[in-house]
Order: structure tokens, then C-alpha cells, then sequence
């Protein structure tokens, strides 16, 4: 299955006494079933609704589509690439240049799992630039200006394993101990756990 719909290919398949495989796929990039292009669309339709409702965007908008189940398997395993290749990616650098002071929300939502209903946690790390000074009376209307930078991290865990997790990446981008962090977030007393815990001298 590519991006602009099925073909057959037809290679050579090598039995070996300890491999084998379609040595042509390497070279063309084919691993699995899926195309990386046909990868990318249907993990981008699964993020952004549910599997069932993905199946069906793909088929209207692409004009093929996967099995909501395949969907599923495909976008956990990108998240799963995607959180074992956190330490190595580059943008702690781009977020040392950002311009702004260091902002960290911290929340939780709802979410129904086969164990039944849990909290999905989630921590953005962003810079944003100061907002002109405002009185507590007109906070509802003002307008901040945007992050120039955000990184997130969320996960369907219990609060000591997300505050590793927010740990491991206030460490990445350099902030656990930065002077001028603020850490946004309502009344639920895990959040300023975490925060104290994981940011020691961030305001809330």
C-alpha cells in the first residue's frame, strides 16, 4: 500500500539457513506492508481521531484505505519510535535560542482504556515571550502573545512514572534548575507534587 494507493511488486525472495527477506526492499525502502508515505498518512489520520473514524478519512480522502486495526498497530508503533528517539533529537538547541521565558503546563484528561476510564497526562515545556502587564480583573480578555517554541509529553500513567517522564525532558532542554520558570496548572494536587519534585525553584 502506497500513499496514492495499492500496487504489486514482484522480487526475488531469498530463504537462507538464518534469514529471510525481499532484498529488493531495502533498496526501495519497503518494510512491511505499508509504504513509509502510506505510514505517515495513516498514523496522521489515528492522532487526530479515533481509528474507526480514520479508517474511513483515509478511504475519503485518499481513496484506499487500512483496516482501523492496522491504523492502531501502526500508530503505536510510531509512538513508540518516537519516544525511544526523544534524548536524540536536536531541538534542545532550538529551544536554548527560543526566544521568551520558560512556561510548563501541566494537566490531565480523561481517557476510556480496556481497563476502563484513566487519566492521560501531559506536560508541554514552551518559551514565550512577556505579555504587557495586566490586573486579574482583565485576564479573561487579554491575548498572550504565542510560544515561540513547545515540546510536549504525555502518556496514560501513574503520576510518579509521568514525573519521570516530565523529568526526563526538563533535563533534555535544560530547565529543572532554570531560575525563570512558571508552571501553569489548576488545583489537582499531583500537578504541584510533580512540580516540586521535578522543578524546585519554578513559580506557580
Amino acid at each position: 500500500m502506497t500513499a496514492l494507493g495499492r500496487i504489486r511488486l514482484r522480487r526475488q525472495y531469498v530463504v537462507a539457513t538464518d534469514d529471510q527477506r525481499f532484498p529488493a526492499d531495502a533498496v526501495l525502502g519497503v518494510e512491511g506492508f505499508e509504504t513509509a508515505a502510506a505510514q505517515r498518512m495513516a498514523v496522521l489520520a489515528g492522532t487526530r481521531d479515533s481509528f474507526a473514524r480514520a479508517e474511513v478519512m483515509l478511504r475519503e480522502l485518499a481513496g484506499w484505505g487500512l483496516d482501523d486495526g492496522v491504523i492502531r498497530q501502526l500508530t503505536h508503533a510510531a509512538a513508540k519510535r518516537l519516544s525511544a528517539s526523544r534524548e536524540h533529537r536536536t531541538d534542545d538547541e532550538r529551544f536554548a535560542k527560543a526566544e521568551g521565558v520558560v512556561e510548563v503546563q501541566i494537566d490531565a484528561g480523561k481517557v476510556n482504556t480496556t481497563t476502563g476510564w484513566r487519566d492521560i497526562k501531559l506536560c508541554a515545556v514552551c518559551k514565550r515571550k512577556r505579555g504587557k502587564s495586566t490586573p486579574p480583573e482583565k485576564w479573561s480578555g487579554r491575548v498572550l502573545p504565542a510560544p515561540t517554541i513547545r515540546t510536549v509529553v504525555a502518556n496514560v500513567e501513574e503520576s510518579s512514572a509521568f514525573a519521570g517522564r516530565v523529568r526526563a525532558e526538563t533535563d533534555r532542554l535544560k530547565v529543572t534548575t532554570a531560575g525563570d520558570v512558571t508552571v501553569l496548572g489548576d488545583g489537582a494536587e499531583w500537578i504541584w507534587n510533580l512540580a516540586a519534585d521535578v522543578l524546585p525553584q519554578a513559580a506557580g
